[in-house]
């Protein structure tokens, strides 16, 4: 039973660590914003563009450095494309974009659809809510556009091709003067193209154009595409950006989840498992301990006993134990001669001097002898355990007395 539980916990931890290991192929989403990115496979989410891109262009590839970093990597004839930034450039930002722009790049500048929010005072351009009043466009304009979803589109007008059937989801126009209107919807600008400097820059209205679901609709595609190609050939290099991606969008879990740190997270969180699947339990066979547990009296006994036992002679053994018993009983100095001194023992532990007499000279016999054997020293040290018992045991009384 003890076994089968171990097995589970084993499977138990290597499934954890295939599910942590799978998180660099599949990320869940933690976030309940759009995520309206190039990486983003959402409806709101531009991948599929960001791959139309890749086929369309001789290179298309995505921006994580700073304004003042990414137009030092960027050449004249490039396209720099803005489409629904989480957070949009400051005053000082903009002055770095476009004078790249005044020499010779070209720049797409959408808002978010759901924010039609938009001024670029160098320009005299800038992007409006359809409405005046105060209300969650998007989504009324999502309802309403999925109440009508079988119905026909309203036209849009469009100098890029003709013909086709597009439809446009815009909650914003353009203002201002100056530049050439591309795109117009129910009678607002919707895509403006203005020259600035040796360069050229296409405010769109709404990013919703360039998104996964609008592609889908039937010409769709078709004027996402016009609308990157009137500011860049065939051999222009597009960059999308995802700098203002990363640092505007909120973070509910923070920014070791972020795309850019999340590689390193999972490993993080992989060897984090590994160390703690060590830590509950034992691998390979056991160590042994560092301290060794204190011996008592009975182990000291048997390990003495056991090293008398292998040499094989009785004599060692007696003549230890006689040492220590005249120690005991204070007659290390006696002679057998002396009878008086012989008498005085007898009568100490009980018994008949001539039986102790016997005894001792038997010990003394034994231990200046040749080689005795175990069992002969055996009978005559339980002689002499007798003899010290008596004694001690007399002594005892005579002390409770």
């Amino acid at each position: 039973m003890r076994h089968n539980a171990s097995t589970f916990w084993s499977w138990l931890w290597l499934a954890g660590l295939i599910a942590v290991v799978s998180l660099h192929f599949w990320f869940p989403r933690y976030s309940q914003q759009p995520l309206n990115d190039t990486y983003s496979t959402e409806r709101a989410g531009k991948k599929a563009f960001y791959l139309l891109a890749q086929r369309r262009f001789v290179e298309a590839r995505r921006n994580d450095l700073s304004p003042a970093s990414a137009v030092k990597e960027m050449y004249d004839d490039d396209v720099f494309c803005l489409l629904g930034p989480s957070r949009q450039p400051d005053q000082r930002e903009w002055k770095v974009f476009l004078d790249w722009v005044e020499q010779g790049g070209s720049l797409i500048i959408a808002p978010a659809y759901g924010d039609p929010s938009l001024k670029i005072e160098e320009l005299g351009l800038q992007v409006e809510p359809l409405f005046d009043f105060e209300l969650n466009l998007g989504e009324m304009l999502e309802q309403a556009q999925e109440q009508n979803q079988e119905e026909e589109s309203q036209p849009v007008q469009t100098t890029l091709f003709g013909g086709g059937e597009v439809r446009w989801r815009s909650t914003g126009k353009i203002t201002g003067d100056g530049g050439e209107v591309i795109v117009e919807f129910d009678d607002a600008p919707q895509a403006v193209l203005k020259p600035y400097g040796s360069g050229r820059v296409l405010l769109i209205a709404s990013d919703d154009i360039f998104s996964n679901g609008s592609l889908a609709y039937k010409d769709n595609g078709i004027l996402a595409q016009r609308l990157v190609e009137s500011v860049a050939s065939p051999e222009s290099h597009v960059i999308f950006d995802e700098y203002y991606n990363s640092i505007g969008a909120p973070k509910v879990v923070g920014l070791l989840f972020d795309p850019l740190l999340r590689p390193l997270t999972v490993q993080m969180l992989a060897l984090l498992l590994l160390f703690v699947w060590y830590g509950s339990r034992r691998f390979g066979r056991q160590l042994p301990a560092l301290y060794q547990p204190r011996h008592n009296i009975v182990d000291h006994t048997d390990a003495l006993g056991n090293m008398y036992y292998r040499t094989g002679d009785g004599r060692m053994a007696l003549r230890d134990y006689y040492e220590q018993l005249r120690k005991d009983l204070q007659f290390r100095h006696m002679s057998l001669s002396d009878n008086q001194a012989v008498e005085t023992l007898a009568r100490r532990a009980d018994q008949d001097p001539q039986q102790v007499r016997e005894l001792l000279a038997r010990a003394n016999s034994a231990i200046n002898g040749p080689k005795l054997k175990r069992r002969a020293a055996a009978e005559i040290i339980r002689d002499l355990a007798t003899l010290r018992a008596g004694i001690l045991r007399k002594q005892s009384a005579q002390a409770k007395s």
